[in-house]
């Protein structure tokens, strides 16, 4: 995050907006969400939803909420900020179709635990 908020700095166009994967964050920094999502907050347009835990020699993806990204927090703060853009579920694990569903199913509770209504 606070990379990507420093090449868009430097970049200043309008059009030139970010992805925001806090998964990813945690993967690479190791740090919560927060720190990165502070740094590119005003230049997200899209979010990518995943969970990661640490694993031997490579990081287990899990669905949001299962894993140290800490959702519910980056969920409830995309919502006080006014975020309206994306919210796409990657799966990045087999079986596909039943990772698509566990991971949908995670992010709806999780919406749903932080008041937000789930249609």
């Amino acid at each position: 995050g606070q990379s990507m908020a420093k090449l868009l700095e430097a970049i200043d166009e309008p059009n030139c907006r970010a992805n925001w994967d806090p998964a990813n964050h945690w993967v690479y920094r190791h740090e919560s969400f927060s720190a990165g999502y502070e740094a590119l907050r005003k230049h997200i347009s899209h979010v990518h939803v995943k969970d990661h835990l640490p694993g031997e020699g490579r990081h287990q993806t899990v669905p949001p909420g299962h894993g140290q990204v800490g959702w519910p927090g980056q969920v409830r703060t995309l919502i006080e900020d006014g975020y309206d853009g994306l919210m796409v579920v990657e799966t990045h694990f087999t079986p596909r179709i039943a990772g698509s569903r566990a991971c949908v199913e995670a992010l709806r509770d999780i919406l749903r635990d932080v008041g937000e209504v789930v249609e």
